[in-house]
């Protein structure tokens, strides 16, 4: 269902002058401040490059139908489970697939029912080098946590738990892969993905969205807003997106992209120099299941936009659920 814009794009344009610096300093350094657009580094040598994918699920170590993957069981004590990534695997397939040449991952890993206080720890090659990506305990609701881990040469990665049993859910976000950068490259993805805690409130005193080091979340109440400046290749169609969430109290999620003249970040209000590249009001379901992984909805964008190079482009959601907003992905395909 798409929305009428008229208040709400009022709302939106009262915000331009509050946040106009905080965008013209973000969208300058994007790479930087981890908006994960894939840009190559304008320099020499051989480095990482980071890809985002549509999010999939690689494992799911809980008894089916949850389970995706080849474990079927909870990891046990002082238990590593390898994981392949390289190729189709779980249900990272199709355009999914992790190619043969990614070196890392970015992950979103959630444990569940941990039966005694543990940490797990994510690695590739070599030795186990002990250190915690997750501290899953009993009782803990499921949260989900970034983790990055390297890839050994075989395209595998190792998962190590230290206590008791825990179950784990594995999704991808977006893989690594070297690349010979020089003067000329410059690699424009097909997608563009903000990670949750890249979003800010309105009113970051306020009690009404929090903000934490894997995603943004409201204990619900009001309608209440939250915005992140993007970085989008120029020239390119904005021909929809998806946003991944976790919520026990479905209702409308309102998603807005909105593009607006000068980089330097002057903000102007009349009509012809604002572009809604998105305006529609998703009916979030409740996730699937009890233990409140992450899901994901898709939304579409307004006809033949195109990315212009003169615009910024702000994401702003709201919302008066109680829900966790993991990250929102944009498609912008080559033409």
């Amino acid at each position: 269902m798409v929305t009428p814009m008229t208040a709400d794009l009022a709302v939106v344009r009262t915000r331009w002058a509050a946040i106009g610096a905080a965008v013209a300093v973000t969208v300058g350094a994007a790479g930087v401040g981890g908006y994960n657009l894939v840009n190559a580094d304008v320099s020499t040598g051989d480095r990482p490059v980071f890809v985002p994918t549509t999010p999939c699920r690689l494992a799911d170590t809980r008894t089916a139908p949850n389970t995706v993957g080849p474990k079927s069981s909870p990891l046990g004590v002082a238990e590593i489970a390898t994981i392949t990534a390289h190729g189709s695997n779980g249900e990272c397939t199709g355009a999914a697939a992790i190619p043969s040449d990614a070196v890392a991952l970015a992950l979103n890993v959630t444990a569940l029912g941990a039966t005694e206080q543990t940490f797990l720890t994510f690695w590739g090659d070599g030795d186990n080098p002990g250190t915690a990506n997750l501290n899953p305990a009993p009782g803990q609701p499921p949260t989900p946590n970034a983790v990055n881990t390297p890839l050994s040469d075989a395209g595998t990665f190792n998962v190590f738990n230290e206590k008791g049993n825990v179950n784990i859910v594995i999704d991808v976000n977006g893989y690594y892969a070297h690349h010979d950068h020089d003067d000329r490259y410059e690699k424009t993805p097909d997608q563009v993905v903000l990670s949750g805690f890249e979003f800010q409130s309105d009113d970051p005193s306020g009690d009404d969205w929090h903000v934490d080091e894997t995603f943004i979340h409201t204990p619900s109440a009001t309608r209440e807003c939250v915005y992140a400046p993007i970085d989008l290749p120029a020239g390119r169609p904005i021909t929809g997106g998806t946003v991944n969430y976790i919520t026990d109290d479905p209702g409308d999620f309102d998603v807005y992209l909105v593009g607006t003249v000068d980089r330097a970040g002057t903000y102007a209000t009349e009509p012809e120099l604002i572009e809604v590249a998105v305006d529609q009001t998703l009916s979030l379901p409740a996730t699937p299941d009890a233990d409140l992984v992450v899901s994901g909805e898709s939304f579409d964008a307004v006809d033949d936009v195109v990315v212009r190079d003169d615009f910024t482009y702000v994401v702003t959601i709201c919302t008066a659920l109680r829900v966790a907003l993991v990250s929102v992905s944009f498609d912008t395909p080559e033409i």
